[in-house]
């Protein structure tokens, strides 16, 4: 319980100090060269800091008012003995972003920190690099989707914009630097889901038929080499028959190709979030498709002692296989995991007559894993493992109808439209339900009733 403890003389005059306990113990606070009447006023203020303190609870605005009005240097005792705690000064978006993006270089590849980063700093343009971020509510988040719909921004950009908000505030309260998440539990954030744009999706689906698959397995690729045409193949082919992403066929190695056992082995990130690295790749193993056997031994052949298996496309060979970067996430030198090979390849695909779609290695990862969970012989534990998907992400980004299930759905309803049921015997009626025998009974009055004006001798389907 706080005491006020006698006063003592000293040249400057009467030095007054205090006794408190905090936690059981009893510390002192220095009041300094006080008068009695000053040092009973901010002695009573110390008193219920105490009593806050005693029950873990915390200061009321009125009682903070009163505190940030006495001394500094007893502000600081109070501080000392730990009935207060240091208050930070406040963060702004900018600080906010720079932590946040230097806690998740330390769990995540450069790549994905520079994506974060992009995202923030349109939070960053709307609200101001210096904005405190605890001066943003909810309502100021409404506000800034508001104007990227009037912007006219796609509902997935706009997904990721309240997606990564939410991360780094969330991180800003688990530092304690504010009370409240603005982008949490925001009705909002639902109505804008990351996924392709609907008009897109479905352009894509219409353009990546089985058909275009064929005709882009045997066009030629490359007209620079004869190797580098080598490589564009064997890399259609692969991930045709494999789905597998482009990144991962790009760090592939020849020896993750096991021609006697029929098995490719596939390095791949764990999940979203993990830093890529040689040391943590997860490894998968799917089988190694026929068709693909002639394609990589004719590769094979040409290839030389290059570890990997692609090399002269993207110049790979004169990348490693993840970014080199410093501590910033700024790319010292650019590796295979994030080498740019889509703008070639849509080059490819119009000089083949063929018109591009818009995302050309995700649709055909799509393509091959719905028409894997078509074929009747593969169960789908066999299909989530060989592609490194949850059933949750490939039923909501992958599994999907095109073009060519509604044909083949439309083929299998005309054949049974003109099947040959002319063996069968009608139904007998005595094995029909009540209700269906009396509308039957119905429709051959009404038949009979509509024969009385007419010349045929019988309705029609009468006797």
């Amino acid at each position: 319980m706080a005491t006020m403890l006698k006063a003592e003389r000293k040249a400057g005059g009467l030095y007054r100090r205090c006794s408190v306990t905090v936690h059981g113990v009893n510390k002192k606070i220095n009041l300094g060269y006080l008068s009695a009447k000053a040092a009973g006023q901010v002695f009573s203020v110390i008193e219920e800091v105490e009593a806050i303190k005693r029950v873990d609870g915390s200061l009321s605005p009125a009682l903070a008012s009163k505190v940030e009005r006495i001394c500094p240097k007893i502000q600081e005792g109070l501080i000392r003995v730990g009935l207060l705690q240091r208050q930070e000064e406040a963060k702004t978006l900018e600080a906010l972003f720079d932590a946040y993006c230097e806690m998740k270089m330390k769990s995540v590849d450069a790549r994905s920190v520079r994506n974060y980063r992009s995202t923030l700093r349109q939070l960053e343009n709307h609200f101001g690099s210096d904005c405190r971020i605890d001066s943003i509510t909810s309502g100021c988040v409404k506000e800034f989707i508001a104007d990227r719909v009037e912007a006219a921004k796609q509902d997935s950009t706009i997904g990721n914009y309240l997606k990564r908000g939410a991360e780094s505030f969330g991180y800003a309260v688990q530092k304690k630097w504010i009370s409240e998440n603005p982008f949490q539990n925001l009705s909002e954030r639902k109505q804008f889901r990351i996924k392709l744009a609907d008009d897109r999706k479905l352009l894509q689906e219409e353009l990546l038929t089985a058909e275009t698959i064929e005709t882009l397995l045997h066009c030629p690729k490359s007209s620079r080499s004869e190797i580098e045409n080598l490589e564009w193949n064997a890399l259609t082919w692969f991930l045709r028959w494999t789905g597998c992403r482009i990144a991962e066929a790009c760090i592939l190695r020849w020896e993750d190709i096991d021609f006697d056992a029929l098995e490719i082995k596939i390095r791949g990130k764990r999940n979203g979030s993990q830093r890529a690295s040689t040391e943590n790749m997860y490894i998968r193993l799917m089988p190694l498709w026929a068709p693909l056997v002639p394609i990589l031994k004719e590769l094979r052949e040409h290839a030389g002692d290059a570890p990997h298996v692609l090399n002269r496309i993207g110049r790979l060979a004169t990348k490693p296989e993840f970014d080199v970067t410093d501590k910033d996430a700024t790319v010292v030198r650019s590796g295979r995991w994030s080498v740019n090979l889509q703008t070639t390849f849509k080059k490819i695909l119009s000089r083949n007559g063929m018109t591009p779609w818009p995302q050309p290695f995700h649709a055909i990862r799509r393509f091959r894993i719905n028409e894997m969970e078509r074929d009747s012989t593969l169960r789908t534990v066999d299909i989530r493992e060989w592609t490194g998907h949850s059933e949750a992400t490939a039923q909501g980004f992958y599994s999907s109808t095109g073009k060519d299930d509604r044909q083949r759905a439309a083929t299998a309803a005309g054949g049974a439209l003109v099947e040959d049921r002319s063996d069968q015997n009608p139904p007998d009626r005595t094995t029909l339900d009540e209700g269906t025998r009396r509308i039957i009974e119905k429709v051959q009055s009404d038949l009979i009733r509509d024969y009385l004006g007419s010349e045929d001798s019988h309705p029609p389907g009468v006797l």
